[in-house]
């Protein structure tokens, strides 16, 4: 919508459509009343009259008006035009040169920034160039987008925002001129500011009439088709007389016309009320479902809540039976160690060897136990390496483990001698790191003389017993019993092992 004001103006201008004029005075209204308002130091009385004289002016001149004008800004610089003529009008009626200067100065106590600026604001924007001018009229005063601003200009949204700052520095710079430090910021705070005043709400109404009315008079006067004696009297009428008859006319048609203005504003403000009442039963129905919905929310946050702490509740429980098993199932291994053996009538075909550990075992870490004598020249040792949450399954252990026989020589290094003991109630035992052992292993199948003796494996659940029987379970041979616990971490293992070796009297070493 390219300059749309002048399409209404002429079609008032050629058709005297009232409602193009109307909807001009309503898009233009605040702006010129504003204008008034400032240049009249807040006379609000005085700047009305001026704001419908510009209007009355306007409607006059309607057909003379060029086709490429912005009417905005020629509505700013004819009402700095009229309420200067009103300002000096004020001055010769009070006859005081003193009142009429101070009625131009600025106050300069107002505590806002436009109350220091005043009436400055318009005699610096009419010294622009029109066209930023109008940029910054319609920006701001009329507080259109920028791209209704770039429409009536004929400019991109960009090039009308370039304009737009290029107009707010030079008003910078003619204010700085004028002794006003402010930056191009707070020039257009300040016109945004302004443009708040808007016109009395009975203006539009009352300019529209006295628009038509003056109108009519000025019809009346040059009317080429009165003729006779009463040509010469109307040609002769003074401007006084003009005015007599519009001002007559006015007070006819203004009565009637505000009246039905007033009846058909009420309606619409009614109707107005009543769609806003309706919206806004509307948002307390929307508020009080989704009020409804918050609540069901917060009850359910609060059972979740409520079930997390009893959970870790349970949890908390559970870990401490789990350590009570533990410290059950070691005091079980070694209760069951500690008993006499009874009589085995087969005693003398085998001699027992028996000892027992607890450790914790990392992921990784390998228990080596035992170098009990089982033939001559050799040693057992015992390989022990359990895992957590075996296959995936939570709380199974999974053990692997070696028995194998090694030369006493493979022993005589430092730090095995304790492996060389010939008790038969205990035997050393050691944790290899992670990788240590396989190594170890590696190292001694290499060797002459080691004997794998067995590798068994077996799973069982954390906290129960597990038991391995391997050889003659009446003669020579081996009993595992393990009581393996996940600890709290679910990586470490407490194990708690009782070995016993059974080893035939003929292959035992001569001590």
């Amino acid at each position: 919508m390219v300059n749309d004001d002048l399409k209404l103006l002429r079609r008032y201008a050629s058709e005297g459509c009232e409602l193009a004029f109307r909807e001009l005075l309503q898009r233009h209204a605040d702006l010129v009343y504003a204008v008034a308002l400032r240049r009249l130091n807040g006379r609000q009385d005085l700047a009305e009259e001026v704001a419908q004289q510009v209007f009355i002016d306007l409607s006059r001149k309607a057909a003379a008006i060029p086709s490429n004008t912005i009417l905005a800004g020629w509505l700013h610089r004819h009402a700095l035009y009229v309420s200067a003529t009103a300002l000096r009008a004020e001055a010769r009626r009070l006859n005081r040169e003193k009142e009429a200067h101070s009625m131009t100065q600025t106050d300069q106590s107002g505590d806002t920034l436009l109350d220091q600026l005043g009436t400055d604001l318009d005699e610096a924007l009419d010294e622009l160039p029109a066209a930023d001018r109008d940029a910054l009229i319609l920006r701001f005063l009329e507080r259109r987008d920028l791209r209704s601003v770039g429409a009536v200009l004929g400019l991109t949204d960009d090039a009308a925002q370039k304009r737009i700052g290029r107009a707010l520095e030079k008003l910078r710079a003619i204010f700085a001129r004028r002794g006003y430090a402010v930056s191009t910021l707070s020039l257009g705070a300040l016109l945004t500011q302004a443009a708040t005043v808007n016109a009395p709400a009975t203006f539009v109404a009352s300019t529209t009439a006295a628009a038509g009315a003056a109108a009519s008079a000025t019809a009346l006067v040059s009317t080429p088709t009165i003729t006779g004696q009463a040509t010469a009297p109307l040609l002769l009428m003074t401007k006084a007389k003009i005015a007599f008859l519009a001002l007559l006319a006015v007070g006819v048609s203004t009565p009637i016309v505000l009246q039905h203005r007033n009846a058909h504003r009420l309606t619409i403000a009614n109707q107005n009320l009543r769609d806003e009442l309706e919206r806004l039963r509307g948002e307390r129905d929307a508020l009080n479902a989704a009020s409804e919905q918050l609540r069901a929310n917060l009850a359910r946050a609060q059972t979740n809540q409520n079930e997390l702490v009893r959970l870790r509740g349970e949890v908390t429980r559970l870990r401490h039976d789990l350590v009570s098993v533990a410290q059950q199932a070691g005091n079980l291994a070694k209760s069951r160690a500690d008993e006499p053996k009874p009589a085995d009538p087969n005693q003398t075909r085998f001699t027992p060897y028996t000892s027992n550990a607890r450790v914790s075992l990392d992921p990784g870490q390998t228990l080596i136990m035992g170098g009990w004598p089982s033939a001559a020249g050799k040693r057992t040792l015992a390989l022990l390496t359990p895992t957590a949450n075996a296959d995936g399954n939570q709380g199974q252990v999974g053990i692997e483990s070696v028995y194998v026989e090694v030369p006493e020589a493979v022993l005589a290094g430092p730090g095995w001698e304790a492996f060389q003991s010939a008790s038969k109630d205990a035997a050393p035992n050691g944790v290899f790191a992670s990788g240590q052992a396989k190594q170890f292993m590696a190292a001694l199948e290499k060797l002459e003389g080691v004997n794998i003796l067995a590798k068994p494996k077996i799973a069982t659940i954390s906290g129960n017993e597990a038991t391995i029987k391997i050889g003659d379970t009446e003669g020579a041979g081996l009993d595992l019993i393990l009581v393996p616990v996940v600890a709290a971490d679910g990586r470490t293992v407490d194990l708690s092992v009782t070995n016993s070796l059974r080893v035939l009297p003929d292959r035992l070493p001569d001590r």
